[in-house]
């Protein structure tokens, strides 16, 4: 499933960075989304719970 997930997002990544003339505040741009992406994708995953489940009696 992360191999899927990650394709659209080397896609969106690329495809603005497409054009001939990149000046670093293209990618500028990029990190700060990737950032705030990061952020949001842990802040969503906040309420998941990892601990094990008790035992079956």
């Amino acid at each position: 499933m992360a191999e899927i997930g990650s394709v659209p997002g080397a896609a969106l990544t690329v495809a603005p960075l497409g054009h001939a003339a990149l000046q670093r505040a293209d990618f500028d741009v990029l990190y700060a989304l990737h950032g705030a992406l990061a952020l949001l994708t842990g802040l969503l995953c906040l309420p998941v719970d990892t601990r094990p489940r008790a035992a079956p009696r």
